[in-house]
């Protein structure tokens, strides 16, 4: 486990998985419709150990107001099926994960659904480059009012519900694990587990 984890066996596992959407995604439009969101994961205390992990990722655990968490970034389909992770610590912006799975989307892909914490010219700019059409409702403070299409945004509960059905495991419910890659192992399996539930 340990080995493999090391290696991301898991993620690259779960990013060929949905390789097989290209070709359903002719038959049923809704597969193309991509949410993209982050969710928290609690960390257990005996995980918490802060002490500098030699590898590369770092610990990726930081404190917030509700105790330490780590931020897990996701993408799924239409068919609520996880096919990317992101692992940050838990203050980091919604942005960063933004950069690292905009840049690794599939082609089949048509429409990219998320909510205002995503609301930045450079992650529709993104989007569009990609050749998906963005569905991201614009913050209040914006000087143009951004539009959007609001029966489609509807759909972007799905990601909610995908990160729902992984975390009825406990492993990723919760963090145990002190190594990331550990932990993103942990979410990319029961994500593997759920895509084909």
């Amino acid at each position: 486990w340990r080995r493999w984890s090391k290696a991301f066996w898991f993620i690259e596992m779960l990013r060929k998985m949905s390789d097989e959407n290209e070709e359903l995604v002719k038959e049923d439009e809704e597969i193309g419709n991509i949410s993209m969101d982050a969710t928290y994961c609690k960390v257990h205390r005996t995980a918490c150990s802060m002490v500098a992990h030699t590898g590369e990722l770092g610990r990726l655990i930081d404190g917030t107001k509700g105790g330490k968490n780590t931020k897990l970034h996701a993408v799924c389909d239409g068919k609520l099926r996880i096919f990317d992770i992101h692992l940050t610590d838990g203050s980091a912006s919604d942005y960063k994960g933004a950069e690292v799975l905009i840049g690794r989307l599939p082609k089949w892909g048509k429409r990219l659904l998320a909510d205002k914490g995503y609301d930045g010219d450079q992650v529709r700019k993104d989007a569009r480059s990609k050749g998906l059409t963005p569905c991201i409702p614009g913050r209040k403070n914006r000087v143009k009012t951004i539009r959007y299409n609001k029966k489609l945004y509807k759909q972007r509960n799905k990601i909610e519900r995908a990160f729902g059905r992984i975390k009825d495991w406990r492993r990723v419910g919760t963090r145990y694990d002190r190594c990331p890659e550990m932990f993103l192992s942990a979410c990319a399996l029961a994500a593997i587990v759920k895509f084909w539930l």
